[in-house]
């Protein structure tokens, strides 16, 4: 582990990216043992299904760069949805494509949108991927970028993240303790928990740090806690349920 750290750090100070090839050469010249050169190659053989200049992928019918990708105005999807990978393969592809779409130097702004978080972040920490993130938000504007988390859970987001957060949109759930772990968070009364369950679809009570020209706060919700309406979405849902029964 140290000799491959090592070439890392040469890598990083001569400021230069080897092709794979070429990597591979030299890490073939440092010599493992049996016991660490068979996880080395389970890691590469990994980072060569995703490589567009590995052989597996030379015949593949296009390549997108990530920077020509991202231009003004265009949304890039990121699906590592794969049951071929283990979770902590999947966090750390991720955060490599995120600390490239970061450090990319663009005209104009960036937003970063975390969907399904709960599937991907954890209170632990050790989690690398959440801790990526949060240091994210805390430089997001020194990268000109702003960042955008849904999840289906509050208990699955890191506490910093939650302390951080400038807005929170909550629409209707009926855990109690969902409840509290927001209420430590964030201004909620009481009476809040009986607005959520009472939310209808499309509806939502959202806290925010600073609101301009909307409303005033709603009594008995917390400081800063509002009502909002969500447009109704434009795209096909596609957890819409199907039935499969033949009948009409």
């Amino acid at each position: 582990m140290g000799a491959l750290l090592d070439l890392l750090r040469k890598f990083q100070k001569a400021d230069k990216f080897p092709t794979l090839a070429s990597f591979k050469q030299q890490l073939d010249a440092l010599d493992f043992s049996p016991s660490q050169s068979a996880p080395l190659q389970q890691r590469l053989a990994l980072i060569e299904s995703f490589l567009a200049d590995s052989k597996e992928n030379a015949n593949l019918p296009e390549r997108v760069d990530l920077k020509e990708a991202c231009t003004s105005g265009t949304v890039v999807i990121f699906d590592l949805t794969d049951p071929m990978l283990s979770a902590a393969e999947s966090r750390g592809i991720f955060e490599v494509v995120l600390e490239r779409f970061r450090a990319l130097p663009l005209t104009c702004g960036k937003l970063v949108v975390l969907d399904e978080a709960h599937k991907f972040l954890t209170r632990s920490t050790g989690d690398e991927l959440g801790a990526t993130v949060i240091d994210l938000v805390r430089q997001m504007r020194h990268h000109g970028l702003r960042v955008v988390v849904s999840s289906q859970s509050p208990m699955t987001i890191p506490d910093e993240l939650l302390e951080l957060s400038s807005v929170c949109v909550i629409h209707r759930f009926h855990s109690k303790d969902w409840f509290y772990r927001l209420k430590a968070k964030f201004p909620l009364e009481d009476a809040a928990f009986e607005e959520i369950m009472m939310l209808k679809t499309g509806n939502a009570i959202v806290f925010a740090t600073e609101w301009r020209d909307f409303g005033g706060d709603v009594e008995g919700l917390g400081r800063g806690v509002r009502r909002l309406r969500i447009r109704g979405r434009l795209t096909a849902d596609g957890g819409k349920s199907k039935i499969t029964s033949g009948s009409k």
